[in-house]
């Protein structure tokens, strides 16, 4: 699948990209989720946004969260943001 990272997805990405550890994990979560976004150790699940709605949350580290919903065309999934547990959910 490919993927569309939604502009502030890319601004709060930067603030965690700077850690190598996490740059790391970020590489590897983008690549698991275009292979199979419900793969066990991403620990997807659908959550309620009060921004985006209904969507799907994924596990990037313990407290990283990464938010995201199929596009429209099922070849594309739509990255919205990344932070921690409270700041994506509030």
């Amino acid at each position: 699948m490919k993927l569309d990272f939604l502009p502030k997805f890319k601004k709060n990405a930067n603030k965690f990209l700077r850690e190598k550890k996490i740059s790391k994990k970020m590489n590897k979560f983008l690549q698991q989720i275009s292979k199979n976004p419900y793969y066990p150790g991403l620990k997807t699940h659908k959550v309620e946004s009060r921004h985006y709605g209904q969507i799907f949350s994924s596990r990037l580290t313990g407290d990283l969260r990464i938010l995201w919903k199929f596009s429209d065309k099922e070849d594309k999934i739509l990255i919205f943001d990344v932070g921690t547990h409270d700041e994506v959910y509030n």
